[in-house]
């Protein structure tokens, strides 16, 4: 599990290493006698000045995972709790709408980049791993309709990780429990009376996918990883397995979309659906259920109104598979 570092804790060894700097520089002035006074007139400023600058940088990035947190609380108020929609697809539209790689950043890039990217992550972990808690914090309808700073460090806690600005900023690597989440018998190939993808994609073509799928994020292991080509073959041939070693989808408009269009092409069947949902072969975000006829239909539909944002992207890959395979 990748480490979260808080802002403030980035921030600190920066400073400490100017108040060092700036000190030993005052003790070289102070050991002059002559430059006594110039000590006085310009270091004590050039110190103020430092420390309001950190102070600045530390306030203006110190909440950056509370605000993305509340801003979780405020849309789960709004869809799940007035019953507008189900949490699993409060978690998808949440997680869409933080996609940092569809945020135009002005400054700091890369920087603001790899902190969304963390902070993201983080409240998906909290959102799926800890659903029953994080549920039990949201439901409530706290003063000011935001989630109180003290509620966002429970939260943090549920996740072993130190909140903004304290404690240790390590992760807790939970051991392994004795007992199997998961039931001991081993995966199954798909039942006779059940449809399959009828694939005709290769090795290089599976390969290809999976680099487009790592790329928009579309499905990811149960451990929240990048799905390698075995995982993706075993899909494909409808390879059947337990709720917590099912593939996890995260984004169900782009998987129709690059299915779909797999379909188009007559690289899989055209009832690409039907051995997704008989089959069980993908989980919903919360891993509590599997994905159903209905997910996978409304997400069908939804794709074909409004091409997603990565439909660019996929067709790129669609088009060097279809060169492969010289289809026309």
């Amino acid at each position: 599990m990748q480490t979260y570092l808080a802002p403030k804790k980035r921030l600190r060894p920066l400073l400490v290493a100017c108040i060092i700097f700036l000190l030993a520089v005052l003790l070289v002035l102070f050991l002059l006698p002559s430059h006594l006074f110039l000590v006085i007139d310009i270091g004590i400023p050039i110190i103020i000045v430092a420390l309001l600058v950190t102070w600045w940088l530390s306030r203006k990035h110190l909440d950056s995972l509370y605000l993305m947190m509340n801003n979780a609380y405020i849309r789960y108020r709004q869809g799940v709790a007035s019953q507008m929609i189900d949490y699993d697809t409060f978690v998808g539209n949440f997680m869409e709408e933080n996609d940092p790689d569809r945020q135009h950043y002005r400054y700091w890039r890369h920087m603001r980049h790899h902190t969304d990217t963390l902070n993201r992550n983080f409240v998906h972990r909290l959102l799926t791993d800890h659903r029953e808690e994080a549920e039990r914090y949201f439901s409530q309808d706290y003063e000011g309709h935001e989630l109180p700073l003290e509620k966002f460090k429970e939260l943090c806690e549920l996740n072993k990780i130190a909140p903004i600005g304290e404690g240790k900023s390590e992760t807790t690597k939970e051991k392994p429990s004795s007992g199997n989440c998961c039931p001991t018998s081993k995966p199954s190939k798909t039942e006779d009376n059940r449809r399959s993808f009828e694939s005709v994609l290769t090795d290089k073509d599976t390969e290809l996918l999976v680099e487009c799928i790592n790329k928009l994020g579309i499905i990811e292991t149960s451990e929240h990883e990048e799905i390698t080509t075995e995982d993706l073959k075993d899909f494909l041939d409808s390879v059947s397995k337990p709720e917590c070693q099912s593939l996890v989808l995260i984004k169900n408009k782009e998987f129709a979309y690059l299915f779909k269009s797999l379909s188009a092409y007559r690289l899989i069947a055209a009832q690409w659906q039907a051995p997704i949902y008989q089959n069980h072969l993908l989980v919903t975000f919360s891993k509590k259920k599997y994905i159903t006829r209905q997910n996978l239909s409304v997400s069908a539909n939804k794709a074909v109104e409004v091409p997603p944002d990565g439909a660019q992207v996929t067709d790129q890959y669609i088009d060097t598979i279809r060169q492969l395979h010289r289809l026309k």
